[in-house]
């Protein structure tokens, strides 16, 4: 084999004379925002978000209850703002209970 390479000459073209590529100023930091991106968006961290997400809108929920109960918020405003957290809670935990395919 190593006939067959020195007579077609592939080691002649490579050339000899390439450095190793310089790091660049903002590499480092460009490095440290993938790995941020990367780390929200692997698949447990956001199966944790969404369960955070929809505990979060759980305690909202009763908040806005308590809201109307006080008198601080209008009934209707009150009914409008649950129908919201309602309608988000029921896609964030739909999408976290989706079947795998």
């Amino acid at each position: 084999m190593n006939a067959y390479f020195e007579n077609t000459s592939y080691g002649r073209n490579i050339p000899r004379s390439r450095t190793a590529p310089s790091h660049k100023y903002g590499d480092g930091f460009i490095s440290f925002i993938c790995a941020i991106i990367g780390l929200f968006t692997c698949t447990a961290a956001v199966k944790l978000e969404k369960a955070a997400l929809s505990l979060v809108l759980f305690i909202a929920f009763f908040g806005i209850v308590g809201g109307i109960e006080s008198g601080a918020i209008s009934m209707l405003v009150g009914i409008l703002v649950c129908g919201v957290i309602s309608l988000l809670e029921y896609a964030t935990l739909k999408s976290l209970f989706k079947p795998a395919k």
